[in-house]
């Protein structure tokens, strides 16, 4: 199961209300997809997950809890629009690391897909 979540307040309530309970990492990456209409624009999103049992009714749910967070377009280091997209994208990713050190949680490369031995549907 995955809960997810594209505003990073949300996100944020939620990993102080209901932090990692299988191992304490947050992990943290930034998504660049290449736009296909141009094929020059990248499109950057911040993704953070962590693992979480939710409750349920045959026992605890291993569950990947997620952030994709859409930051903006980066047209390259020239243009001013994407110097403000980089720079939302660093302070956002600066913040869930300020969140995670507040409690107690290792920040990791990368993000979580699915749980090992889960079957997506």
């Amino acid at each position: 199961m995955t809960v997810r979540f594209n505003d990073p307040e949300e996100f944020i309530n939620e990993l102080r209300q209901a932090p990692p309970n299988l191992e304490p990492i947050l992990r943290l990456t930034v998504r660049c997809r290449l736009d296909t209409q141009t094929g020059v624009i990248n499109h950057l999103s911040v993704m953070a997950t962590y693992l979480r049992f939710l409750p349920g009714p045959s026992g605890p749910i291993p569950s990947v809890v997620a952030l994709e967070a859409y930051q903006g377009e980066d047209w390259g280091p020239h243009f001013d629009c994407s110097r403000k997209t980089r720079h939302c994208t660093q302070e956002l990713l600066a913040r869930l690391r300020s969140v995670a050190g507040e409690l107690d949680l290792e920040c990791r490369s990368g993000v979580y897909e699915s749980l090992p031995n889960q079957k997506e549907r």
